[in-house]
């Protein structure tokens, strides 16, 4: 029996579901009007007595149909026989649409595109509307006219891009990962495995498997080095442009001419991949494809930030991009995101590659943009925003994938920020034996190394837990039992086992996120606040020195030299070296105009806060270019310590660099390397900072 395309979507419904369904859910799900389900069900009845089948209708609940399943299974088997390719589902049909205009190099008219897919004409046209929009974005036009078919009108090099976009949306990385590492099997079960045969079709996996053991056996690391979808995009890339010039397709070389490019070590090894190539193809490769595939190296991102890229902008100029970028958000975000060492960094090593990418209009593939739209709507409209910013200053349009990438980086340094606006703070925790030593200190060692970095321990005797220190104490660690009721206090073992240290680390968290206490105890926690500042700033000018280097030293020599005599052992001046470039890497602290530089940061190398300065010999100026030709340097440390010690750190150092604007005088008085004399100034600049620092407890 043949069925219309429209009956046999109806019947198919109707026996995977078992049960009466209404008929507006079928409508919707076929895309047509009820009224149309209605007038081919009329016409079913007679047609389904051959199968000793009768189609009902039951009042609330829909049409179904009535007989013996063995009837109904052959009816079924009869139907998935001579249903062809008919799809019902209109995302899914356009998609197979798109892939058939691809594919076609004549016209084709409706009425093939509707026996094809077993739909209306009408229903096609309205696809096509569709799908016109998609095929502009890839600037590809649909061609419609009446009597000459639908055909797509493009150059070779849009074609490409189109091709490479249809098949990373709709075939994804995992499958053609797995169509890579499965060359060596027949690929229709790849593609049976994961369905759309069509869609695969478009992508040659002969050339795709010979491509992929080209490049497993140049075994070449910096193509290791990239990330899945950077080595994905130019597994495609290669693989379409073999295919296409198999077929006589070539790059018109007018669209490379414009591509510059260096005979440096991304150049060479484009040119090996066209050499491996050619042979494996036993073809004569354009130079025009040489360019592109150059294009996609340099474009790449890579699975570490060390990577150095050849620059589409230099670094001021990126940081500049970075800086208006940062605009979009507001000023307390915005601030952060600049201090954010870390973030800035990271975010400087992927637009080097990405703004190669936006300017020759390479379109990357991003397997997380639907969900990073839908899991953080407004950070990606705030990178939108961002994006439009870069399009200003770099005159290309930012697509939607490199977008996403922005989020990602945004969205991960906001999250911090988020984290640390959460109340925490240093958590006190005493620990009580009888003396005060002795097994309190054993103890304490022990929970020092297990307990995390937040937490403050002191060591008392029984004797010595007075109402001031329980004020300024969250809770107690004791080996034995405490009388005092409003104490709080955990009893464990004096070798504290593992979950007792769970215990005490769920407390500490607990107490972490809770407001410190402020009762009758706040003067007495502002005398010991103030006596801890006093002792800093005491300890700051006692060991502040002024150093003599050679003027001929370079900055890395300079700063190496400094950080030998400023800390303990060589680990510690190795890392704070390390730290002082890194902190110079992403900014520079050296201001010629100045004649000085201000070389800060906060590290682990160091225990206390200090400062200190750098001249050169014979009060001349330092001669090598990495340092400017300044007059003086400072150096200013900071500890990475407890947060709340941090700020109070940070306070301090930050009132001294405001003093060199401030105070033309201190900066004349740091040039003269006089010791003494800085020495004064320096005292008076602190002792401003404790006068005003200490009024604040008084507002």
């Amino acid at each position: 029996m043949e069925f219309t395309s429209r009956a046999r979507q109806i019947l198919m419904i109707l026996l995977e579901s078992g049960k009466p369904i209404p008929e507006q859910q079928i409508a919707d799900s076929i895309g047509v009007s009820k009224r149309t389900v209605q007038r081919e069900a009329e016409y079913l009845g007679s047609d389904l007595l051959s199968y000793h089948l009768e189609l009902k209708r039951k009042k609330s609940a829909g049409v179904y149909l009535e007989g013996d399943s063995v009837d109904l299974l052959k009816l079924k088997e009869d139907l998935k026989q001579s249903a062809g390719t008919e799809i019902t589902d209109k995302n899914l049909r356009r998609k197979y649409l798109i892939a058939e205009l691809l594919k076609e190099r004549i016209p084709k008219k409706l009425f093939y595109f509707s026996e094809k897919f077993g739909v209306s004409e009408a229903t096609i046209s309205k696809d096509l509307d569709a799908v016109e929009e998609w095929m502009e974005q890839s600037h590809i036009h649909l061609i419609r006219k009446p009597g000459y078919g639908v055909i797509l009108e493009h150059n070779e090099k849009n074609y490409r891009k189109a091709l490479q976009r249809f098949v990373n949306e709709n075939v994804g990385d995992e499958n053609i990962r797995a169509l890579m590492k499965n060359h060596g099997q027949a690929m229709t079960d790849v593609i049976d495995s994961y369905g759309n045969r069509n869609i695969y079709e478009l992508l040659n996996s002969d050339v795709l498997g010979r491509v992929s053991r080209t490049f497993q056996a140049m075994d070449e690391p910096r193509l290791k080095l990239m990330t899945d979808e950077s080595y994905i995009g130019l597994m495609l890339h290669i693989t379409i442009a073999i295919d296409r010039i198999q077929k006589g397709e070539v790059l018109n070389e007018n669209n490379s001419r414009d591509l510059k490019y260096e005979p440096d070590e991304d150049y060479m090894l484009a040119k090996e991949i066209i050499h491996r190539l050619s042979e494996e193809f036993d073809l004569t490769i354009p130079e025009s494809e040489t360019a592109y595939i150059l294009l996609h190296i340099r474009g790449a991102k890579v699975n570490y930030s060390g990577q150095q890229q050849d620059e589409a902008m230099g670094a001021d100029e990126i940081l500049n991009l970075i800086d208006h970028m940062l605009g979009v958000f507001d000023n307390e975000t915005a601030y952060e995101l600049k201090c954010d060492e870390e973030f800035i960094h990271g975010l400087m090593m992927h637009l080097e590659p990405a703004l190669i990418r936006i300017r020759n209009d390479m379109n990357i593939y991003n397997p997380l943009l639907d969900e990073i739209r839908k899991e953080y709507p407004d950070i990606f409209g705030q990178c939108k925003e961002a994006a439009k910013i870069m399009q200003q200053q770099i005159g290309c349009e930012v697509p939607d994938s490199e977008v996403g990438f922005l989020a990602m980086h945004f969205g991960a340094a906001i999250e911090k920020i988020r984290e640390c606006r959460i109340i925490t703070r240093n958590v006190e925790i005493g620990v009580i034996c009888a003396s005060g030593f002795g097994v309190a200190r054993l103890m304490m060692t022990k929970l020092e190394n297990n307990l995390s970095r937040n937490v403050r321990i002191r060591t008392y005797g029984r004797d010595e837990v007075t109402p001031y220190v329980m004020g300024r104490t969250d809770f107690f660690v004791t080996s034995f039992d405490l009388e005092d009721e409003g104490m709080d206090y955990l009893k464990v073992s004096p070798l504290i086992t593992r979950n007792e240290l769970l215990m005490i680390q769920a407390k500490a968290d607990e107490y972490s996120h809770i407001p410190k206490k402020q009762e009758d105890t706040d003067f007495t926690r502002q005398l010991e606040t103030i006596n801890e500042l006093s002792v800093k700033i005491k300890s700051l000018i006692r060991n502040y020195h002024n150093y003599i280097f050679p003027s001929e030293c370079t900055l890395e020599e300079l700063l190496g030299r400094a950080a030998v005599l400023v800390t303990e052992n060589q680990a510690c001046a190795a890392l704070l070296k390390a730290d002082l470039l890194a902190r110079e890497k992403v900014m520079t602290q050296v201001f010629p105009e100045m004649g000085f530089a201000l070389f800060h940061t906060r590290t682990k190398a160091v225990k206390k806060v200090a400062f200190y300065t750098i001249s050169p010999e014979e009060e001349t100026i330092f001669q090598d270019e990495s340092l400017g030709g300044i007059r003086s340097a400072v150096l200013m440390l900071m500890p990475a310590g407890a947060k709340e010690e941090q700020e109070q750190d940070k306070e301090m150092l930050g009132q001294i660099s405001s003093a060199f604007v401030d105070d033309e005088t201190f900066l004349q008085t740091i040039f003269t390397a006089e010791e003494a004399d800085i020495r004064e100034k320096l005292q008076t600049v602190l002792k401003t900072f404790f006068n005003d620092y200490i009024s604040k407890f008084s507002e």
